[in-house]
């Protein structure tokens, strides 16, 4: 107990302990404050003896206060110490609490501040939810990580990229069957086109070559029966220039070799000219290594255009089949993984990177429609023609070498026919006449079969193997297959060719739309494996794993892993909002309860948003207190149902005998009803939260009046042993004279009303005992 006279601080110094627990007991009295802030100045306070430490000392400075009142916190004090150490507001609450129960006031402003503590509460529970390393912004964000891993690899995204890369594939098989049903259609136009042109060159040119293949064929039959006609009588002079019958017999046999010998040359000169006419050659050539240079090169040119084009399907299926192993690794989450490494700039391609080059190089090389079909069958008939020219080119020195060996087998027998016919005679002139006009007919005839050799050869080039008929029946048959006629052909070629094209870049267009489909979905796995792996083996998601939320598995397929993925974002999210709503709902609960406390006090305030709830939860707290035993029997005897009406201001209960009753707060205010607030405040505090709990009984007077002295200190008792670690000081004004009443020997309390008015006449003006009651 401690007693004194008024304006010594003894309220003061409890109100000072609350601002040192973190409590504000000077809210809304402003005048108060700026005169305390003022007046104080620097200070100590320390206090012993507590259970779980040894001392706390707060030390600050009142003038570095703000100006109005505040949320208590660190930056009030210069410092705290616990034990001696530096410690935090927070540490202080942990160990000690300190509550001001006033026994001066009204009921009204006994609930009102009953009501305002609640709200001391709150704001310090806002204040921790604002705290930047705080639990509950610890909280905020862990979920929110946990959310930005599971949205991710959202189910409705996988879902979106499965089908828009099934519809993509979908789209390249028709537009792939469009471009090869066209590309079929315009394969036989094109064969239809070469067909018509090879009838009309056929008929512009057969005439011209028939024509001059007759007169050739003609002037060479008249050049061979010349020549044997030459040649018989040759043989008739030869033999009548025989000296005698050996003679005779020896140049028949002479002449009959010299003949055969020359059906021998004609033979193998007719090969020559044909083989020269299939060369392309109108003679044989001077330099024949520059010849078969020449056409080398060409099929050397014609060889390297063909393998462009035979090129660029291989490349094409390479390139397609290291995308689609590459797609597969992205697709198993290795998109990230370094592929390759300059080793000259040090720059490194992924997986993924690595993917979508490939990509772009395959975009760029030409389709199968692309290519020319005609062009690729004209080329291809170059290269064979060409071909075999250097092969016949290349066997032309055989046969030649075969002319020169039947030119020298015939030069024998004709010298062996002149050598039986050298004397003179009168033949010898005819003789040597004959000679010369055949071998000018020879070199004629030879001339003339080179000829004839090539005019049928550019015929047959034309024909090809067929005669007119087959071809015109091949050129109906390619008709009817295109669905065209010879007047629409050129037309229906053109346009077909026009559509290929269109529908090539479709078909391009498809497959780049699939390919970017097929990263997206790659994309949408890779991000589905890495959240299932960061939630799985990441430490910051160890709580989730301890906890009993299911998580997606690596093992699990990718509807399980997603729809776990999709509960997890809904109940984190769920989670984030509702913990980032909590400080403005605190705060709409602190101003509905400061109204309420307001309204208790007859304050005109408007209602909150909580308003209703937390009067009803209010009365429902004091409609408690006054159902204890001990309060209902000082207050309302013979009660059975007791209610707090806070819109009414009123307490309303029921008698036993079933009347009901209805008392204003204002009507209770004798010491006897102050008591009976006093211990529903106390039972209000509830267990200690911290190890050490003060609470101050300030301005007692009331009990001292009355004889509800032994009734205090009964109940003070009680909850001592109920709370071993709760201290109560009762403080009082000084409620008598004790210099008169000491020093007498009538009074036994003498000699303690000495000892207290001398501790009155001090500088403290106050005195402090134990409440004996």
């Amino acid at each position: 107990m401690i007693e004194g006279y008024n304006g010594v601080g003894k309220t003061a110094s409890i109100r000072l302990l609350e601002l040192c627990t973190g409590v504000q007991p000077f809210l809304d009295q402003n005048a108060v404050w700026s005169s305390l802030r003022a007046n104080l100045g620097s200070a100590r306070i320390r206090a012993e003896d507590l259970a779980g430490a040894t001392s706390i000392e707060w030390r600050f400075d009142s003038r570095t206060w703000a100006a109005t009142p505040e949320a208590v916190d660190d930056n009030f004090f210069d410092c705290i110490l616990i034990d001696g150490m530096r410690a935090r507001l927070t540490d202080v609450q942990s160990l000690l609490e300190v509550h001001r129960i006033a026994g001066d006031v009204t009921l009204k402003e006994t609930l009102a501040r009953q009501i305002e503590s609640y709200v001391n509460k709150l704001e310090r529970l806002w204040a921790r939810f604002l705290e930047k390393d705080g639990t509950a912004q610890v909280a905020i964000d862990l979920l929110g990580s946990v959310e930005s891993v599971t949205r991710r690899a959202s189910e409705s995204v996988l879902r979106s990229a499965i089908s828009e890369k099934e519809e993509a594939d979908k789209r390249v098989q028709e537009a792939s069957e469009k471009l090869a049903s066209i590309s079929n259609r315009l394969t036989l136009l094109e064969d239809a086109t070469g067909l018509r042109k090879r009838l009309a060159l056929l008929q512009e040119t057969a005439p011209r070559l028939d024509q001059e293949l007759a007169a050739v064929e003609q002037e060479l039959e008249l050049a061979e029966d010349n020549r044997d006609e030459l040649s018989g009588s040759l043989r008739e002079a030869e033999v009548r220039a025989a000296a005698s019958e050996d003679a005779e017999r020896q140049l028949k046999n002479a002449i009959r070799t010299a003949d055969r010998n020359q059906g021998h040359l004609t033979a193998a000169r007719d090969r020559l000219a044909e083989a020269l006419a299939a060369a392309g050659l109108e003679s044989y050539p001077k330099n024949l290594g520059e010849a078969i240079h020449g056409r080398q090169v060409l099929l050397d040119q014609l060889m390297r255009r063909r393998a462009d084009l035979d090129a660029t399907p291989l490349l094409q299926r390479l390139l397609a089949d290291l995308v689609a192993r590459l797609a597969q690794a992205v697709e198993a989450g290795l998109g990230d993984q370094i592929a390759l490494t300059d080793e000259d700039t040090g720059l490194s391609t992924s997986v993924h990177q690595l993917t979508v080059q490939l990509q772009r190089q395959m975009e760029l090389l030409p389709t199968a429609g692309d290519v020319d079909s005609t062009a690729t069958r004209s080329l291809d008939n170059e290269i064979a023609r060409e071909t075999n020219r250097i092969q016949v080119i290349e066997n032309l020195p055989t046969l030649l070498r075969d002319v020169e060996r039947r030119e020298r087998l015939l030069e024998q027998a004709a010298k062996r026919v002149a050598d039986l016919t050298e004397r003179q005679t009168p033949e010898s002139d005819n003789i040597r006449r004959i000679r010369q006009e055949l071998e000018g007919l020879d070199g004629r005839i030879l001339e003339l079969s080179t000829r004839r050799a090539i005019l049928r050869g550019q015929k047959d080039d034309i024909l090809e193997g067929q005669d007119p008929q087959e071809l015109a029946d091949r050129l109906s048959h390619l008709l009817r297959e295109a669905d065209t006629s010879l007047d629409r052909l050129e037309l229906d070629q053109q346009a077909s060719a026009q559509a290929g094209r269109v529908a090539n870049e479709a078909l391009t267009a498809a497959r780049t739309a699939a390919q970017e489909c097929t990263n997206r979905l790659a994309a949408a796995r890779t991000d589905l494996n890495r959240a299932v792996t960061l939630l799985n083996e990441a430490d910051e998601y160890a709580f989730l794993r301890a906890s009993s939320i299911p998580l997606p598995r690596p093992l699990d397929d990718e509807e399980t892993q997603t729809a776990h993925l999709a509960e997890l974002t809904r109940k984190s999210s769920a989670a984030s909002n509702h913990l980032q709503n909590i400080p403005l709902r605190l705060r709409e609960m602190i101003a509905s309860l400061r109204n309420i406390a307001g309204a208790v006090r007859g304050l005109k305030v408007s209602d909150g948003e909580y308003t209703a709830q937390l009067t009803r939860w209010l009365e429902e707290r004091f409609t408690g207190w006054f159902n204890q035993p001990t309060v209902a029997s000082a207050l309302f005897r013979d009660a059975e149902s007791i209610n707090v009406d806070l819109t009414q201001q009123a307490i309303l209960w029921r008698t036993a005998a079933g009347e009901q009753s209805i008392r204003p707060f204002d009507a209770f205010s004798s010491g006897e009803q102050a008591f009976a607030y006093t211990r529903a405040q106390l039972e209000a505090l509830g267990s200690p939260s911290a190890g050490n709990r003060l609470i101050a009984l300030d301005e007692f007077a009331a009990f001292v009046a009355h004889d509800r002295r032994d009734d205090l200190r009964r109940l003070l008792l009680e909850r001592s042993e109920r709370y071993p670690t709760e201290k109560t000081v009762l403080i009082l004004p000084v409620t008598q004279d004790y210099g008169s009443s000491g020093g007498t020997s009538v009074d036994s309390l003498s000699e303690e009303h000495s000892r207290r008015a001398a501790a009155l006449d001090t500088e403290d003006a106050y005195f402090a005992e134990e409440f004996r009651g």
